[in-house]
């Protein structure tokens, strides 16, 4: 997983407002930011681009939806040393683009569905 992986991705509080998710998704260039706990240490979520598009889409104000009212779902993780296919499945099964990986209780990184596509297509 270590090849695929990015760094975690950047954080941001469940109370920020959605202007922000999307003002640091573009500015980061980040696919997704993580949702944390209010103390940042447990990951509550992920929003993505296409979360804060569909928000904005539906006629949700950004200044004044928070990022909670966005997305409800818990993140999914894997370990740090599963494997690839095996991840690739999983994310397929649960119908998302994003997982985080952890090592034990630790966020060490991020892998986007995109990313295992690829690399199965180059093995």
């Amino acid at each position: 997983m270590g090849q695929l992986m990015r760094p975690p991705i950047a954080r941001i509080e469940p109370a920020a407002r959605l202007a922000a998710a999307a003002y640091l998704i573009e500015h980061l260039r980040a696919p997704a930011l993580v949702v944390t706990t209010d103390d940042d240490r447990e990951p509550v979520v992920v929003i993505r681009d296409e979360d804060v598009a569909q928000a904005i889409a539906d006629g949700r104000d950004p200044e004044r939806t928070r990022v909670w009212q966005v997305v409800e779902q818990q993140p999914l993780t894997v370990d740090s040393h599963a494997a690839a296919a095996d991840t690739a499945r999983l994310m397929l099964a649960q119908g998302v683009q994003h997982v985080l990986v952890e090592d034990g209780r630790r966020l060490v990184g991020v892998v986007d569905l995109d990313d295992l596509c690829q690399a199965a297509q180059g093995a």
